[in-house]
């Protein structure tokens, strides 16, 4: 067939595009994934394996959401998410590292009596008890705040 002079030949020797032709926009990547602000990486698996439990604490004890956080902050400083920690010199026990002497009072107040400060539920439950039920509760309980 003849070449018009709007339409240049193509042999193997030449490249489909010419320097004058604008290159093919490259195809779209699929969308990402929607950002969903219910997962963090913030915190170490351990501790983030608890984050769960401790929103329906905080909820269970009238804390605000925004809290969360800061308790799995908490959390992450006493005992890096591991229930069985304890302190050697305080005898501070669990997650959030409750001092042997108050425990027993504050577990029968939050509705956790007989409960070991080493059950990671009934620590991280007694802990939201002492943030928002307890009277004097608050975060000065915890020295790393």
């Amino acid at each position: 067939p003849a070449v018009t002079p709007s339409q240049p030949a193509v042999t193997p020797s030449q490249p489909a595009v010419t320097p004058s032709q604008p290159a093919p926009d490259p195809p779209t990547p699929p969308a990402a994934e929607p950002y969903d602000p219910g997962i963090s990486d913030t915190f170490i698996p351990n501790v983030e394996r608890w984050r769960d439990d401790v929103v329906a604490a905080i909820a269970a004890y009238g804390g605000p959401a925004s809290d969360v956080d800061l308790f799995l902050t908490i959390m992450h400083r006493e005992s890096r998410g591991q229930p069985e920690a304890t302190n050697p010199t305080s005898g501070a026990a669990g997650l959030m590292q409750h001092m042997p002497q108050y425990w027993d009072q504050r577990a029968i107040s939050a509705g956790y009596a007989g409960a070991s400060p080493y059950d990671p539920i009934a620590n991280i439950n007694v802990s939201a008890w002492l943030l928002y039920q307890a009277t004097g509760g608050g975060w000065g309980h915890w020295s790393t705040y």
